[in-house]
């Protein structure tokens, strides 16, 4: 059922009354009807005018099926998500035609985007400019189960702490090497391990 608009209300005043004092927020919509969860259309509206209001906060949008309405906030969709927002077929594409929707999705939302490519990597789209950074190799089983969202907060806090874009995506692909190797759990990365894959 649609999420009742009194409920809407609460989380706006919540939000409104914390973004001063978070270094970032991540929007992760996965529920698949429109207007269900925490991430309505009334709420894109609501956050899209903190983002523009508050251009040096981080927030990052992550949407399976509405990755295409958010605006003022950076990007992160997969490669599936960015082809159906561009094209409207959900398919994997060549990397050139990736590197197309990356900066189609950009010089929409008017921030970067972090489209993510599995084991080749991720786009970083900033404005026009696009950098291709490229996958740590996982050798052995995988369960990718929450590898995005580990990826997300990886993006976010690397920003929050200073971090270029290329570097925010590489500390992702170390973030995101290390958790589809935890199988039947959700994974985490802590920062030794982290180091570790990178050395």
């Amino acid at each position: 059922r649609p999420t009742p608009v009194r409920l809407q209300e609460d989380m706006m005043a919540y939000i409104r009354s914390r973004l001063g004092s978070w270094d970032g927020l991540i929007l992760v919509d996965q529920v698949s009807e429109a207007n269900c969860g925490v991430l309505t259309s009334r709420m894109r509206k609501f956050l899209t005018a903190e983002a523009r209001r508050r251009p040096e906060k981080t927030c990052l949008a992550d949407s399976r099926e509405r990755i295409h309405l958010f605006k003022h906030a950076i990007l992160k969709p997969n490669q599936f998500e960015a082809s159906q927002a561009v094209t409207g077929k959900r398919r994997r594409a060549s990397l050139r035609a990736e590197t197309e929707h990356a900066r189609r999705l950009a010089s929409a939302a008017r921030r970067p985007v972090f489209l993510t490519l599995a084991e080749r990597g991720m786009l970083v789209a900033d404005g026009q400019h696009i950098d291709h950074v490229k996958a740590f190799p996982v050798a052995g089983p995988i369960d990718p189960v929450g590898a995005g969202d580990s990826t997300s907060a990886a993006i976010v806090a690397s920003l929050g702490a200073g971090a270029t874009l290329v570097e925010a995506a590489t500390i992702a692909n170390l973030v995101g090497s290390i958790t589809v190797q935890q199988l039947a759990t959700t994974g985490t990365a802590r920062p030794l391990q982290i180091l570790q894959r990178y050395k």
